[in-house]
């Protein structure tokens, strides 16, 4: 994680932007992501540095849905769980009678 976390306070908006694109995947494959990284995307959230016609803040946002999406809720802060949470899973139901 010390690469993404050190590329995305990065003076390149490229370089932010990638970083932001990589965060949103590892968050998607290990299912996982670190507090300092979530910091780091709650302040990206809201960088309107224009890169190719797109702010910043939507790489951010892409990133942040990634998450929300594959790492599990109980997992997320209230922050990120309120917006960019994936669907919730149903609990199993039951059977009547069991303990």
């Amino acid at each position: 994680m010390s690469n993404r976390r050190a590329a995305t306070p990065s003076k390149g908006s490229q370089t932010r932007a990638n970083a932001l694109q990589s965060l949103g995947h590892f968050g998607r494959l290990h299912r996982e992501i670190d507090d300092e990284s979530l910091a780091l995307l709650r302040i990206a959230l809201h960088d309107r540095t224009v890169l190719g016609g797109c702010q910043l803040g939507g790489y951010a946002d892409d990133a942040a849905d990634d998450i929300g999406s594959f790492v599990p809720r109980h997992r997320l802060p209230r922050w990120l769980r309120r917006r960019h949470a994936g669907r919730r899973r149903p609990r199993p139901l039951r059977k009547r009678g069991a303990a």
